[in-house]
């Protein structure tokens, strides 16, 4: 049974977070939600799924159109593919293969690797002279100029709030690279942490500038970050390569994650569900 979670606070709030759990890397992005809106409760919604005895199987939130969920193996997967095609949205993620396989009809899959640090070892401090703060405008123009994607699906306004949400209330951060010019030419940051994992993202380097070193040094830099914090570094490669080059720095894969850009967006249905 999938259930809204009207109250923050409340005992499905407890039982949204141990269900957020069940995959600690993706619910660490719903940890993070969670952290953020829990005093002002608007501009997301999130509902937990319970199994027949009443357990958490599964956690879903939906902000700004994008639905990421979470579940365990007593979930019921019909469920909540009926539930996705149900509730509406633009994306929709998860690191349950069989349930992207289930929901592929609504859109392009892009497959990603899930990649953890157990090592709690720390790269050496004295390597990041180059690490600064910039903008999160440089850092979102930056984004949009390596990543055509990102450039397309992404709202400037939006993505600026969200991540100066996370910057300001520490529940993450960015960093970049300049050239000598001033110039932003890599940027970084950890902008999902939960209660087990901090999860990289929005890695990017221009092009005329990559295979220098700065995107590795700011993986490095963001990794001690993070376990500094007492918790593990994890991140997505797309690729192959990607796969490989973050595995010389001690990643490991622990499973496979999908992104399902929705073709035609689906209506959204969220009074009848709450």
């Amino acid at each position: 049974m999938i259930k809204f979670v009207d109250k923050i606070g409340g005992e499905l709030s407890d039982a949204f977070l141990e269900g957020a759990e069940l995959e600690p890397v993706s619910g660490a992005r719903l940890q993070t939600l969670y952290e953020m809106f829990k005093e002002k409760y608007k501009n997301v919604e999130f509902w937990v799924q319970l199994d027949y005895l009443g357990k958490p199987s599964g956690a879903i939130s939906r902000y700004g159109g994008q639905l990421c969920i979470t579940h365990g193996t007593n979930a019921d997967l019909d469920e909540l593919e009926e539930f996705v095609r149900f509730i509406g949205g633009y994306s929709f993620i998860t690191l349950s293969p069989s349930l992207a396989v289930m929901l592929e009809d609504l859109g392009e899959t892009v497959s990603h690797y899930k990649m953890t640090r157990e090592d709690s070892q720390s790269f050496p401090w004295d390597d990041f002279d180059l690490i600064i703060k910039p903008s999160l405008s440089d850092a979102y123009e930056l984004l949009c100029a390596v990543d055509p994607v990102f450039k397309e699906q992404s709202d400037r306004a939006a993505w600026h709030v969200h991540a100066s949400h996370l910057v300001r209330h520490k529940l993450g951060y960015c960093f970049g690279i300049l050239r000598e010019d001033g110039a932003l030419i890599s940027t970084g940051g950890m902008y999902s942490s939960g209660k087990t994992y901090g999860v990289i993202g929005g890695l990017a380097t221009l092009p005329e500038e990559q295979r220098k070193g700065y995107g590795g040094t700011i993986c490095r830099y963001l990794t001690n970050k993070i376990i500094a914090e007492g918790k593990i570094p994890a991140l997505y490669a797309a690729t192959e390569s990607l796969k490989l080059y973050y595995e010389s720095m001690g990643f490991a894969v622990k499973g496979r994650g999908c992104e399902i850009a929705v073709r035609d967006m689906m209506p959204d249905r969220w009074e009848k569900t709450s």
